[in-house]
């Protein structure tokens, strides 16, 4: 109750007040139309994380709001499932407490609980299989598997991905039983009974199966296109493992011996879902930091017998104590020499996001939405020396949230394409031609920073700003002009 209790009162303070990135972005969009075609959300669909916040917004009315309580909750699942999984592996109570503070203090679990998405799933199902196999060895009974099959299933409709760092256990766990074709069997049938709660609800919502499926075939192609093929990427993979890592890794290195014999003791099959979710990064390489929470669990289960260790002596409590405030300052200080997506993964992200959205919202809003046309800048632009810079959000999918009855342009910086954004509805259109609003008099672009040389000379933008800003806005009055070209774009009135 005391570690569900920290964990609450530390994301108290933490939490989001603003959709943080593109995905939260498209699941509060799924929450006012589900459409899996227009990534609301993005394939396979979450539909039961989504569903959920549609339910929870009647009480709320905010999105954002209902999802950063959905993984809050799975959060605090996974800290009380932690807690007794380490129980029942290291019989030491202290250990267990020690070793869940460790979770709870974790950069990354933290950043994740505290936004709307979903990767507190992935901690939440791997300490629940890890607990139910467990279980399984000791007593060779059928429930523990049947249990674990259920919640997995279950929880698959929140987070899909979850069941590639479950399966291998879950095979272990049949081999362990006496009677494995029973198992099976009785395993499959509790598995579709489960999937079929939200598989048939979000079939048909989508528009069928056949759209869940070719829509989700499409993302894990679009995936496996981003897969580790160069340094760079590679790079990635060992900064968000040892960011993510951090005190399991001190703790391995300054106890090998003991980690090697609990694994000979039997603890092997905790290597297998690390072996499996590596591939998995490394191979599909998603870029989210939050894919290593349904290792993370594992890795602070490993270190179960060192933390045992070191927290026989008052000395190694002092050492487990600074540990665990070492990791929580990971998330608060924001250490600028990681990676970017790295870097991310902490709080004055949030809240530098958090002032941007709330400074758009505020410049968007002072306007009425039927004579002002919205544009919102990503990808590559000028800075004042005229190198080349990289904006540093995507904020369009956010936006669309808050501001439906808004005309939203999305430049992404490719010739001839763009997006439009308008009642919540999300199209791509391949044009170098963008026709806005024959009403429009206003014209806002949300962007860190436009360059003298590509304002075009008829529109007077205000702000002239020197340097580039996270909050930018830049005004122009189009009262007069049913046609200009900005951005390699010919805007012509309707």
């Amino acid at each position: 109750m005391l570690l569900g209790a920290l964990f609450w009162l530390l994301h108290a303070f933490t939490v989001a007040r603003y959709l943080t990135n593109w995905d939260a972005g498209q699941f509060a969009l799924g929450t006012v139309r589900f459409d899996l075609a227009s990534h609301q959300p993005h394939p396979p669909g979450y539909f039961l994380f989504v569903w959920l916040g549609r339910l929870l917004n009647t009480f709320t009315h905010d999105a954002n709001t209902s999802l950063v309580a959905i993984s809050g909750l799975a959060g605090l699942a996974a800290i009380i499932t932690l807690y007794w999984t380490a129980l029942a592996l290291s019989e030491n109570r202290r250990t267990a407490i020690w070793l869940t503070l460790l979770l709870v203090a974790n950069p990354v679990f933290w950043y994740y609980g505290s936004i709307a998405n979903t990767y507190t799933f992935e901690a939440l199902a791997i300490s629940i299989t890890v607990w139910c196999t467990v279980r399984v060895r000791q007593r060779r009974s059928l429930v523990p598997f049947l249990v674990n099959v259920a919640l997995v299933s279950l929880l698959a409709g929140f987070r899909p991905a979850i069941v590639l760092a479950s399966a291998p256990l879950l095979l272990v766990q049949i081999v362990c039983l006496r009677k494995k074709t029973a198992a099976v069997a009785w395993g499959l049938i509790t598995a579709a009974l489960m999937l079929l709660i939200w598989l048939v609800p979000m079939a048909y919502a989508a528009g069928g199966l056949s759209v869940v499926w070719e829509e989700t075939i499409l993302q894990a192609l679009r995936a496996q296109q981003t897969a580790v093929y160069d340094l760079g990427r590679i790079s990635f993979f060992f900064w968000s493992v040892l960011f993510t890592a951090n005190t399991t890794l001190l703790l391995g290195a300054a106890f090998p011996s003991s980690i090697v014999r609990a694994l000979r003791a039997g603890n092997w099959m905790l290597l297998l879902p690390i072996g499996v979710m590596t591939a998995v990064y490394l191979g599909f390489h998603f870029g989210e930091v939050g894919y290593l929470l349904s290792l993370l669990p594992v890795w602070l289960l490993v270190t179960a017998p060192a933390i045992t260790r070191i927290t026989a002596s008052r000395t190694g409590v002092v050492v487990l104590a600074a540990m665990v405030l070492g990791s929580g300052a990971l998330f608060l200080l924001a250490p600028e020499f990681l990676p970017k997506k790295v870097n991310q993964v902490n709080y004055w992200n949030i809240r530098q996001h958090d002032a941007r959205i709330s400074a758009y919202l505020s410049a968007v809003r002072a306007h009425d939405p039927q004579p002002t046309l919205v544009v919102a800048l990503r990808g590559q632009y000028l800075r004042p020396d005229r190198t080349v810079g990289m904006y540093a959000a995507d904020d369009i999918r956010t936006l669309e949230y808050y501001l439906p009855a808004y005309a939203l342009v999305d430049l992404l910086g490719v010739p001839g394409r763009y997006y439009e954004a308008f009642q919540w509805h999300y199209q791509q259109l391949d044009d170098r031609t963008i026709r806005f609003n024959h009403d429009a008099t206003t014209m806002l672009v949300l962007g860190d920073y436009l360059h003298p040389d590509v304002q075009p000379p008829e529109l007077k933008f205000t702000p002239a700003t020197a340097e580039p800003s996270a909050n930018n806005v830049y005004q122009a009055d189009i009262s007069g002009l049913d046609r200009f070209l900005f951005l390699g774009f010919t805007f012509e009135r309707k």
